[in-house]
């Protein structure tokens, strides 16, 4: 997920300055550090939502997966993309955020069944 942020924010920044600076320098794009977390944050988000909270437990809890091919619920997808801003967003910014669920959803799906294999 870290490298979907990086490779989405170069949009935003120059690849050079990306690829020839470590990631805790200040020329790096500010936007990054930002996209990762907020990243970090959806699939935290997602996690909890699904009930797939690692409490103190060792390895994934598959007994609280919807299927072994889809450990998400499909159902969990629509409600979790459509999740209120507190304020009201731009169209364009609504649409892209919606996207940007979408992309975590499948991803931390994929991930999953690639944990349990």
């Amino acid at each position: 997920i870290g490298s979907v942020a990086r490779t989405l924010s170069w949009d935003e920044c120059s690849v050079e300055t990306a690829s020839s600076y470590p990631l805790n320098s200040p020329f790096i794009c500010p936007r990054v550090e930002d996209n990762e977390a907020e990243l970090r944050f959806l699939v935290q988000s997602l996690i909890k939502m699904a009930g797939l909270e690692n409490k103190g437990q060792m390895g994934p809890n598959f007994a609280r997966w919807h299927s072994p091919e889809s450990p998400l619920d499909p159902l969990l997808r629509e409600k979790y993309i459509d999740l209120t801003a507190k304020e009201p967003l731009p169209e364009a910014k609504q649409r892209q955020l919606r996207s940007t669920r979408k992309l975590v959803f499948d991803c931390v799906n994929a991930a999953l069944i690639d944990i349990a294999a």
